[in-house]
């Protein structure tokens, strides 16, 4: 058999660009610019791929946590139309010519604070416009699956690291971090490092997405390392592997920023039997010493 084709929206983003080399030649990048090998959103609507048997894994969203908040409107204006016009042209099809949906949602964002470890029938409630926005994403492909008959699955990723940064679409702190110590620019350290988020290395997120692809589950699943840390921790764990300090400038916390994200993971477990295969100490050590090979 012939590996499925796996469509690839918002490919020329940063965590895409790594998922589109790991997931092998079958891939279908897909971009609002195109170019660069992917094509833009109208040509997929033409190509007929939206009537074949596959998956689509949407990762375009127009916005990070952060920038957001500038934009608060975005995803309703940019994305979910998008999203919606996607969702459409596939559920035209029938229901055996038609790709897979997976919507890469927000872990750290969705639940908001959390003592312990939120599940997947948790009541949402993000702080800030980005989780507003994938709840909305989640909800409008729970309808889209429940009306239509359509095969989905919303993941609710915690916090990659080890994909590129970009001081335009400041997301991730390890990311930021390496750069800071690169270019001696100061990186915002928020409400003095306390807030505490589940960091997930990519090799691990490109293992759960071909355990996705693989064991094709439906609904809603958390997909992290299931361990909680401290970002000024994280810092000292970046410095140790570096072997110098990052400059920061300390800065309040963000009222959009969750302060206590726990996750677990077992439901997906359960579903595919994937685990992370990092701890979270050798994934940074990994991390930085590619950063500092490059250099």
């Amino acid at each position: 058999m012939e590996p499925e084709t796996i469509i690839l929206t918002g490919a020329r983003g940063r965590l895409s660009s790594v998922l589109s080399k790991r997931l092998g030649d079958n891939v279908v990048p897909v971009s609002r610019t195109g170019g660069g090998g992917c094509i833009l959103y109208e040509d997929l609507l033409q190509s007929g791929l939206l009537s074949r048997p596959g998956v689509l894994l949407h990762s375009a969203w127009s916005s990070v946590p952060a920038t957001a908040e500038n934009h608060p409107a975005s995803a309703w204006t940019d994305d979910l139309p998008l999203m919606a016009k996607l969702l459409a042209e596939i559920a035209r099809a029938p229901a055996k010519s038609r790709p897979r949906f997976v919507f890469f949602s927000s872990g750290g964002a969705i639940y908001g604070e959390r003592r312990t470890p939120a599940v997947e029938t948790d009541m949402p409630a993000p702080h800030g416009w980005y989780g507003l926005g994938k709840l909305a994403g989640e909800q409008l492909l729970q309808a889209f699956a429940s009306q239509s008959g359509l095969e989905a699955c919303s993941l609710r990723i915690s916090n990659p690291y080890g994909f590129g940064f970009t001081p335009e679409k400041p997301q991730g702190i390890v990311g930021a971090a390496l750069h800071a110590a690169r270019t001696g620019r100061p990186m915002n350290l928020l409400g003095a490092g306390a807030s505490k988020k589940d960091f997930l290395h990519m090799e691990d997120l490109t293992s759960a997405i071909q355990a996705v692809i693989a064991n094709r589950p439906t609904g809603c699943f958390n997909i992290c390392s299931g361990r909680s840390t401290a970002t000024a921790e994280l810092l000292a764990m970046i410095e140790t592997s570096i072997g110098r300090k990052v400059p920061v400038l300390p800065a309040p916390a963000a009222a959009w920023d969750v302060q206590s994200s726990l996750l677990s993971r077992e439901k997906f477990e359960s579903a595919t039997g994937w685990v992370p295969g990092w701890g979270l100490e050798a994934g940074i050590a990994s991390v930085v010493g590619t950063a500092m090979r490059a250099e």
